[in-house]
């Protein structure tokens, strides 16, 4: 039990290495393009109380202090508000802006571990982290930082991961791949049985004439 556990650890941490050795090295490098700048007004406006642009009056006022929703008409500004702490703690720059992604797209590499593991068994979720940790894709666009896209893997990992936990009805931080159903009825729809959070589907049942009671068999022709 141990030794599984150690190699496991192992490969997850080796991965997590190699990405950040990767994305972490010379962050600065390329310079920034639109997307990120936007972003990064944003919250440099909030973080320095001032006046913050407001696209197309969309936003919220509390006081004197304007939040803004959407950075443009198809990009919303979560992004600009996860880039404040960023800023307060490590200043204004661009290794501060990109190391958001950077970490967003290690948490995006320790979920396909724990959802492939899930789904095919340990060895399966370290070699998936091991190639995605060196892909090159993968390693660019975590470190240039397209603020559209990005966090969306970890979320998106992060909400597959708990439908397969619910559907196992285990721990995720358990193999699936061996993992039996939790407790209280949770079998499957299709099947004609119950599972937990969805109403039972009945057997359709036949009406009968008034004051005859329907009895199952062959039905006789006539004569």
């Amino acid at each position: 039990m141990r030794k599984p556990l150690v190699m496991e650890g192992a490969a997850l941490g080796t991965a997590l290495v190699i990405f950040l050795a990767l994305t972490l090295y010379r962050l600065e490098l390329p310079g920034l393009y639109y997307d990120e700048a936007a972003d990064a007004v944003l919250a440099v406006q909030m973080l320095q109380g001032q006046p913050v642009e407001i696209f197309k009056g969309a936003g919220l006022w509390l006081g004197d202090m304007a939040y803004p929703l959407m950075v443009m008409d198809y990009v919303g500004a979560v992004n600009s508000y996860l880039l404040v702490p960023f800023f307060a703690v490590l200043g204004i720059g661009v290794e501060s802006l990109r190391l958001l992604t950077v970490l967003g797209s290690a948490a995006a590499v320790v979920l396909t571990y724990f959802l492939a593991r899930s789904l095919f068994g340990w060895a399966a979720a370290a070699l998936a982290v091991l190639l995605l940790a060196v892909h090159p894709s993968f390693v660019f666009w975590s470190r240039q930082g397209i603020y559209v896209t990005s966090l969306m893997a970890p979320l998106a990992l992060g909400g597959l991961l708990s439908l397969r936990r619910w559907h196992a009805g285990g721990n995720f931080l358990k193999s699936g791949h061996n993992s039996r159903p939790g407790p209280g009825p949770r079998k499957d729809l299709l099947s004609g049985q119950d599972r937990q959070g969805f109403p039972a589907p009945h057997e359709p049942k036949l009406p009968t004439p008034k004051g005859r009671p329907h009895r199952r068999g062959r039905v006789r022709g006539p004569g």
